[in-house]
């Protein structure tokens, strides 16, 4: 066997130390409900685009295959292989570019490896790699063949439909790259036209429409930009972090500098359009995983350093710099395995047992081998959720196999349940970051084709939002074309009934400033009060949401407690009093119509209106 492909088939099992530990099982809560959902889907036959617009995409279930999913489990697992294995080859590829003997090489992979957050970012890392390929293999002037650049254009592809985020990054950094090679823009060519085939190849291959891949792109593409508005999120006593994410930024352009001050830069062949087009990438890589790790800061903030680490450990030319530039390197690289694992979740002991990656890799072949593995895991999975839910036989009973959401997020109640799962778009309420989204789940709700109940369980908004107004066209739709027909201390079961709101009755504009109280007014036995919020936004703050995130979120302010609101829904006529007619319970309505005055926390122009609800069965 010749010895690149004995190295290539080394460090595919090498790659298997860095499988998830996620455990292929499905299990109550917001994040599991998500991982679930990309399996659950292709079982109930569900279409992206048209039934759900998800920012993970038809390919999303190789992120966390679920045992119950059947082929969709054997399909997963076998992707979730073929991007480890991508992943490392792409970081033995660029230490042996860096000029590394193999044997360092794997071993470098092999830590990076071990140490990998593969269970919460594998389709980042497999950009980070592999974009680190790209960059370091045009400074050094490697040359790629056109095969090179199709398999690139289609592994963009291909990640862009297991997450949206991820894909586009990396094809930019092709493209990039391509637009420099000599080849009159073959190269360029064939990545583009890679990523267009295979993206379109998938989408069909998956038993999708290609009509709905517009409305796919277009609702994944509002929720990734969504998201940075929306969960906007600080962690106590974080500040911390942001001090090592400059450290590790402004130290890394100092190793730089002062690497070509001591004689180490491009090789001289290099152009100047290629130094610009690599420091080019580089900061598009930075700035994705920045983003990544920062938008939202209690734990993400791991991916980010983990992300330094690697590309200090793949970027740097350790072996051609002189001491002070080592020693900087080497300092930096500390600070950033150190910040991750003071951040990430999984902790030390955990990281570096190569135990655990074994013995879950076997598991996941013995389940892939034999049924009887995967019908035992599934039940033993379902019967630990249904012990955790405690779901009322009643409620049940009353579902029967009738078409159910099941709201906030608990998706896994509906697989353990056997219910006949009928998702808002977004699968998940919060996930309505923006108008577009909110309608969409909205309109949802009203479509006679949408689902007959809506149950809810006990859970209540994220991230301290204001329970009415997180989604507020969702929350409308669902006062004015469903009723309660089942209420506890848990749960709540709406069915749909005919429309049964009158019209939207707008009565006064005014102009507040940060603290002035708004009263409330109009509201009685059979009357819901609405508000629309219109924050004043400068133009700092808009450049600063462009670059990382906007500098705070707004907040409505109920009974003296702040409540955090999305700027870009706050605009759409939310609930903020639901009239007893309404039948809401304290689960969906914890103020029970006894909010007498509301404020906001800065400058906002706000509207006030009025709906009347019929209370009819």
């Amino acid at each position: 066997m010749p010895q690149r492909l004995k190295s290539a088939a080394l460090v595919a099992i090498v790659a298997m130390l860095g499988w998830p530990s996620h455990g292929h099982l499905a299990t109550p809560g917001l994040d599991p409900g998500w991982r679930l959902a990309g399996s659950f889907a292709h079982v109930r036959g569900l279409r992206y685009g048209d039934d759900i617009v998800f920012n993970f995409g038809p390919l999303g279930f190789v992120v966390a295959p679920i045992v119950g999913a059947g082929r969709w489990f054997i399909l997963g697992v076998a992707g979730q292989a073929a991007l480890l294995i991508v992943f490392a080859l792409a970081v033995f590829g660029a230490l042996r570019i860096q000029g590394h003997d193999r044997r360092a090489a794997f071993l470098a992979t092999a830590v990076l490896l071990l140490l990998a957050p593969t269970s919460t970012s594998l389709p980042e890392l497999v950009v980070l790699a592999t974009g680190t390929v790209v960059v370091l293999a045009r400074w050094h002037r490697v040359a790629f063949g056109l095969s090179a650049w199709v398999g690139l254009g289609g592994l963009a592809a291909t990640l862009t439909l297991v997450k949206i985020s991820t894909g586009p990054v990396l094809l930019l950094i092709v493209l990039v790259s391509a637009a420099l090679d000599g080849r009159r823009g073959r190269a360029l060519v064939a990545s583009a036209a890679a990523f267009a085939v295979t993206l379109v190849g998938w989408w069909l291959a998956l038993a999708q429409s290609v009509g709905d891949l517009g409305q796919w792109v277009r609702g994944a593409l509002e929720i990734g930009l969504g998201h940075t508005a929306a969960m906007s999120l600080g962690t106590p006593g974080g500040a911390w972090q942001y001090a090592a994410l400059l450290v590790v930024l402004l130290g890394s352009i100092g190793v730089f500098v002062v690497a070509r001050a001591g004689g180490v830069g491009s090789p001289s062949a290099v152009r100047r359009a290629e130094v610009v087009g690599c420091l080019a990438m580089v900061t598009l890589l930075g700035w994705f995983f920045v983003k990544q790790g920062f938008v939202r800061r209690d734990g993400h903030a791991a991916v980010f350093f983990f992300a330094a680490l690697v590309a200090l450990a793949l970027l740097v030319p350790w072996r051609r710099m002189s001491r002070v530039p080592v020693r900087l390197a080497g300092g930096l690289a500390v600070v950033a395995l150190v910040a991750y694992f003071v951040i990430d979740d999984a902790g030390l002991v955990a990281r570096v047992n190569p135990v655990r990656p074994g013995v879950d890799v076997a598991q996941a072949a013995r389940r892939i081998v034999s049924t009887g593995a995967r019908a035992d895991a599934d039940l033993g999975a379902n019967r630990s959720a249904r012990a955790d839910y405690g779901l009322p036989q009643t409620v049940v009973d009353l579902i029967g196999d009738g078409p159910v959401h099941v709201d906030p997020w608990e998706v896994t109640l509906a697989w353990a349940y056997g219910l006949d799962w009928r998702p808002i778009p977004t699968l998940q309420g919060y996930l309505g970051y923006t108008p577009y989204l909110d309608e969409r789940n909205a309109d949802a709700l009203s479509s006679p084709d949408g689902p007959r109940y809506v149950l809810r369980t006990p859970h209540g908004p994220i991230d301290h939002r204001f329970p009415l107004t997180e989604g507020p066209a969702y929350h409308v739709a669902l006062m004015c074309n469903f009723t309660s027909v089942y209420v506890d201390a848990d749960w709540q079961l709406f069915e749909r009934t005919s429309p049964r709101c009158g019209p939207l009755v707008e009565h006064e504009t005014v102009r507040v400033g940060a603290g002035d109280p708004i009263p409330i007014v109009g509201g009685d036995e059979r009357t819901a009060v609405l508000i629309a919020v219109e924050f004043d936004r400068s133009l700092l703050t808009s450049l600063a949401a462009l670059v990382l995130k906007p500098p705070s979120s707004p907040d409505l302010i109920v009974d003296g407690r702040s409540h955090r609101m999305i700027a870009a829904t706050a605009s759409t006529p939310g609930l903020v009093v639901v009239p007893p007619t309404a039948g809401w319970g304290s689960r969906i309505d914890p103020f029970a119509g006894t909010i007498d005055e509301v404020a906001v926390d800065r400058g906002a122009r706000v509207t006030m209106y009025t709906m009347t609800v019929d209370g009819r069965e």
